[in-house]
């Protein structure tokens, strides 16, 4: 079976029985959401049901929008 990466990431979160992994360093960042973080400051949060999201400073909005995140959340 050929699966999306989100949805592997998902599998194993259910699995295991986790609530959420969340990544910091900016290659992981990128592994789940497409997004590299442009100052390395962004998190992307994967959760069981296949969804990612980011959290990321606000004026990286503009290139976080064009990522695999289903929520992008700025601070």
């Amino acid at each position: 079976m050929n699966r999306s990466r989100n949805e592997q990431v998902a599998f194993q979160l259910r699995e295991s029985g986790l609530d959420a992994l969340v990544c910091t360093p900016p290659k992981n960042v990128l592994l789940l959401s497409g997004y590299w973080p442009v100052v390395g400051t962004g998190a992307a949060i994967a959760l069981p049901d296949g969804e990612v999201r980011l959290i990321i400073p606000e004026d990286e909005q503009d290139f976080a929008v064009q990522s695999r995140a289903s929520n992008v959340h700025d601070v």
